[in-house]
């Protein structure tokens, strides 16, 4: 599993269905998974987007922290990285650097430490600012 949040200036009601869906495309894409495999949680805190990536099989936990590290390695990155045809993300600091943690408990308790069950847990915490696109 590979959890990424970030913190955004607005309001919840801004991240409409069709903002969450191109959000969540954006980060399937860079992690080589299908959007369906992309969760995307909004909750209020200024605005904090909580992605969690299932990871098949085929991706590995490295080299998908690797991508998404990439895309977030600075402001700047992370601030074109999570813009949208319809929200520029303007992203103030990187809080905490990608790391692989466990993975989650499974109720079946099967594949303990497999990459091919959750490949671990990548946590970013970015603070950013959000403006409408005009």
């Amino acid at each position: 599993m590979v959890t990424a949040a970030v913190v955004a200036a607005g309001q919840v009601s801004d991240f409409t269905a069709s903002v969450q869906l191109s959000l969540r495309e954006k980060v399937a894409l860079e992690m080589g998974v299908a959007v369906e495999a992309v969760t995307l949680t909004i909750e209020a805190a200024s605005v904090l987007l909580t992605f969690e990536v299932a990871l098949p099989a085929s991706v590995d936990a490295d080299a998908a922290k690797a991508a998404l590290a990439t895309q977030l390695a600075d402001p700047e990155a992370a601030s074109a990285f999570l813009s949208t045809a319809s929200f520029v993300v303007s992203v103030e600091s990187i809080e905490v650097e990608p790391t692989v943690g466990p993975p989650p408990a499974t109720s079946s308790g099967g594949n303990s430490g497999s990459k091919s069950v959750a490949a671990g847990v990548i946590t970013i915490l970015v603070a950013a600012a959000l403006a409408r696109k005009a």
